[in-house]
């Protein structure tokens, strides 16, 4: 049975970025993955 599974990374984007293509061949069309800018008040 598949279940809906959402991990989220906090990190510098320089850090993330090189992850990026691994995560989306892993992902492949069966997933979706977002990018999302936050900001420390």
């Amino acid at each position: 049975m598949n279940y809906p599974v959402m991990i989220q990374v906090v990190d510098e984007e320089a850090k993330l970025e090189p992850l990026l293509p691994e995560i989306r061949r892993m992902v492949d069309d069966n997933g979706l993955v977002t990018i999302t800018e936050t900001f420390a008040v």
